[in-house]
């Protein structure tokens, strides 16, 4: 049976609402702290893990420098398994659940 149309038009409306509001509040949020947030230190990012230690310093210093703050809230999503991504986090606080879907639908939390 087919759904009519505005009982697949409200979840969808409702869901692109509450990213808005998300994204308005995030924005917001970002501008009063941006001040306070410093760029992590070549020191940091090597110290953060496997990924950066073999980095010559030079190198992380230039990546240290385009690196852009961005926060997130707790039932954020950063990424979504699949999709394609043009950008790098490096989480400097807090913490993340990453979940992978199997193929057979199951989820693995990691994190």
């Amino acid at each position: 049976k087919d759904f009519p149309f505005i009982q697949w038009v409200l979840p969808v409306w409702r869901r692109w609402t509450r990213t808005r509001q998300r994204a308005r509040r995030r924005a917001h949020l970002l501008k009063a702290a941006l001040p306070t947030m410093a760029r992590p230190t070549v020191a940091q990012l090597q110290a953060s893990g496997a990924l950066f230690q073999s980095w010559p310093e030079d190198s992380l210093a230039a990546f240290a420098d385009t690196l852009l703050p961005a926060l997130f809230e707790e039932g954020d999503y950063i990424c979504h398994q699949g999709d394609p991504s043009h950008f790098v986090y490096v989480l400097m606080s807090g913490s993340v659940d990453v979940v992978v879907r199997k193929e057979d639908s199951r989820s693995k939390k990691r994190g």
